[in-house]
């Protein structure tokens, strides 16, 4: 979590039973987190696990998640551990609990004997201090204070000093009838975002076109001036919402954040056994022995929710024989969340952060399956990481165009016939990536593909923000599919797919995601876990058949109960 190392933040950890006396959960400052001692109590405070030195062992390390989880951390950025037991003799079981969490890494730690703890029964506490995941760009030569004023004086340079007011950009969004300003005048609406990133409060018509930005990108090559209008869009939203105060905006972030890392966390390791998730565990990664990664395979956060496609990419990766290392998770995040609502600082620390990441790993290109993390990075912080060292430190490629250029390569393995009539739900961001996935698709013996004359806005559906707009292109797509008489609609994006197959039930044909049609004529095969989530009926049921899975991946039940629920709801048709 991208928290502001000068600020001292005391956490409270709702999931967790509240502190028996006057002390915090937590507390984080100067770029680290401190977690007051854990013991093996549920969230009621009762003890758990009786009289077994295992269980409760576990549960303290389950507790010890949950707070880590709180900040997005993980139990790899534990830097030391004080761990509290009644008898020494205990040591061995304890210590086969801790490796179990830890894997291959080591944390500093102290193991003291004491006569008794604050939880009759209770047989060991831990109390932990983790560096917070923006604590590498603290202990970068170039603090996150400097890049943030790089991409201020950017706002100036690339934006207010070049930008005409031509209204061009405003013209070519397809958001603007639908946010009602369809009879605005477009020099108008851009003129107000200006005076946004000038600080002034901007036309109430400009915050409202800001508001409604879907990411479509079609504005890009509208602008004949060098402007990129999705980066002043972007930070128009910015300068429009730190208008709420400092306090407002940092909060709104850590929420908005905290709850996709929290998602992200239960419902990939709910989806996916230890040993599978460990694939994509930034944590493991995945370079050769001896040689060094041609490219890093940059998950983002959210497609980990659908795990199945990324299982995938890895697959085609080692299919063509591509040394890579995997990134990605909230651990590794873009910055998009905390910028989405308004806070550069916490987003620039953020992506500076998984940046120097991927700068050490030293692969000289990385592949992104995910657009917004693409997004961020191309039009926001790599410009700004370049500003300041003088070059890009490496080339950033959509996967989907990475695996285009090897076409030859991967040509001979496509043998398996696709026999089915199939439509792309496209989106407007990035028409070479659309470009990229029909030409793959091609290669499929039997397969059909359909176009469909609709509107393609958004750079993913979820990132629709008018309700009213994206149910109307769902609904248009689901029209257009069904006229067509296709068999297949496959999405593009990891967002789009959650987003529309919880609909499979009420359409006449299937809905997959593009890349598992490669996987079929690949013969690689994985079970699309998220759709097979949203088809259960009896949610409590889909939970406990998995109570052994939850506590491999030693997560709370209940807790994974709440997410779940969440996540269920969220996705149902509407």
């Amino acid at each position: 979590m991208a928290i502001d190392p000068s600020v001292r933040i005391e956490h409270r950890i709702a999931a967790l039973s509240a502190p028996a006396a006057h002390y915090a959960d937590a507390v984080s400052y100067g770029g680290l987190y401190y977690i007051s001692g854990v013991l093996p109590v549920d969230n009621g405070g009762a003890l758990f696990g009786g009289d077994d030195i295992t269980a409760q062992a576990e549960q303290v390390f389950r507790n010890i998640g949950t707070t880590l989880d709180q900040v997005g951390c993980s139990f790899a950025n534990v830097l030391k551990m004080t761990v509290f037991v009644t008898s020494i003799g205990d040591r061995a079981k304890i210590d086969a609990v801790r490796r179990a969490v830890f894997g291959a890494t080591k944390p500093a730690s102290t193991l003291v004997e004491i006569a008794a703890l604050a939880v009759p029964g209770a047989k060991i506490e831990i109390e932990v201090t983790a560096a917070l995941p923006d604590w590498g760009t603290m202990m970068m030569a170039i603090g996150r204070e400097q890049y943030v004023e790089v991409t201020t004086a950017r706002i100036k340079t690339e934006i207010l000093d070049i930008c005409t007011t031509c209204g061009k950009c405003a013209t070519a969004c397809p958001m603007t009838a639908p946010a009602g300003l369809d009879a605005a005048d477009p020099k108008a609406l851009v003129a107000g975002v200006l005076a946004m990133l000038g600080g002034e409060e901007g036309a109430p018509d400009s915050a409202r076109w800001v508001e409604a930005c879907s990411s479509s990108g079609v504005c890009v090559p509208a602008c004949d001036y060098g402007v990129d209008p999705m980066f002043m869009m972007e930070m128009g939203r910015a300068a429009m919402l730190r208008q709420r105060g400092a306090k407002q905006v940092q909060s709104d972030a850590t929420r908005a954040f905290q709850g996709m890392a929290k998602s992200v966390r239960y419902m990939s390791r709910l989806f996916l056994k230890p040993e599978v998730f460990e694939r994509l565990d930034p944590r493991a990664g995945r370079p050769s022995e001896g040689e060094p990664s041609e490219v890093i395979f940059y998950t983002g956060c959210n497609v980990l929710r659908t795990p199945h496609i990324a299982l995938i990419c890895l697959d085609i990766l080692d299919l063509l024989e591509i040394r890579y290392e995997v990134m990605g998770g909230p651990s590794h995040c873009c910055g998009s969340y905390q910028m989405l609502k308004g806070d550069v600082g916490a987003a620039t620390g953020m992506a500076m952060n998984t940046i120097a990441k991927m700068v050490s790993a030293a692969a000289p290109e990385v592949i992104s399956w995910c657009p917004s993390c693409k997004l961020q990075f191309s039009s926001t912080h790599l410009p700004t990481y370049a500003a300041v060292h003088g070059e890009m430190p490496f080339d950033f490629t959509a996967f989907y165009i990475y695996l285009e250029a090897r076409i030859e390569a991967l040509a001979p393995f496509m043998k398996n016939p696709v026999n089915r009539r199939v439509a792309l739900d496209e989106r407007a961001f990035d028409p070479q990536v659309n470009a990229a996935v029909r030409r793959i698709l091609g290669l499929i013996p039997g397969l059909e593909l359909v176009e469909l004359e609709v509107e393609h806005v958004g750079m993913m559906r979820n990132m629709i923000p008018l309700e009213g707009v994206k149910k109307l292109t769902r609904d248009a797509a689901f029209e257009a599919a069904t006229q067509a008489g296709v068999e297949t609609l496959a999405t593009v994006y990891h967002a789009c797919h959650r987003e529309i197959v919880s609909y499979s039930a009420t359409v006449s044909f299937e809905i997959v995601n593009a890349i598992e049609l490669i996987a079929d004529s690949l013969g690689i095969a994985y079970h699309d876990s998220f759709k097979e989530f949203q088809m259960v009926q009896d949610l409590d049921q889909y939970i406990d058949e998995r109570a052994e899975q939850i506590a491999h991946h030693r997560l709370s039940i209940d807790e994974a109960r709440t997410v779940a629920r969440n996540e269920f709801t969220a996705h149902r048709p509407a």
